[in-house]
């Protein structure tokens, strides 16, 4: 009973800590990549004038889900890590 509690409290957590680095992450990466995409569209009077992204909203949408899926893939790879750190338990035994 003991260890179902403690992975369901494992599992609230790393629940959270997903939900914070969405909330956190996906504007950053989003601003990020709006701005790399106005480089490369050789629009940097967008950048200088602080065109709002929903503006152009193709480039706007991809890079949303461009952040989100990286994010996700960001929290994974950790779980992966934190995994591998104590052998005894987990993926690889």
């Amino acid at each position: 009973m003991v260890l179902l509690q403690a992975a369901m409290l494992g599992g609230f957590v790393l629940f959270v800590f997903l939900c914070i680095t969405l909330v956190i992450g996906t504007p950053l990466l989003t601003g990020l990549f709006m701005k790399v995409y106005w480089r490369f569209a050789h629009k940097k009077d967008n950048i200088a004038d602080g065109k709002p992204y929903y503006k152009e909203p193709l480039p706007f949408v991809l890079s949303i889900l461009l952040s989100i899926s990286l994010l996700i893939g960001f929290v994974y790879l950790l779980i992966v890590l934190f995994d591998r750190l104590n052998l005894n338990f987990g993926y690889f035994n």
